[in-house]
């Protein structure tokens, strides 16, 4: 059985995949801190955190992503 992909790896290969920097996507929602990406990156947040995150992220950048890219996220998060 293939395992599912955490969020943050998830968020981390959609990053790449479109040509964006964490500290870009940070600034992007209104992260003051870089800190906070690094930890939703690395694992470290709740899945309420990511959520919120995803929801900020797909509500700044909506349609610039194509939806497979947002598809794949959400699917991350359960």
């Amino acid at each position: 059985m293939e395992r599912q992909e955490r969020f943050g790896e998830c968020l981390q290969r959609m990053l790449n995949e479109n040509g964006m920097s964490a500290s870009e996507a940070a600034r992007l929602v209104g992260f003051r801190s870089r800190n906070s990406i690094f930890r939703i990156l690395s694992g470290e947040t709740s899945a309420e955190v990511d959520a919120r995150f995803l929801a900020k992220l797909k509500e700044t950048l909506g349609e610039v992503w194509p939806t497979e890219s947002w598809r794949t996220l959400e699917n991350a998060l359960d």
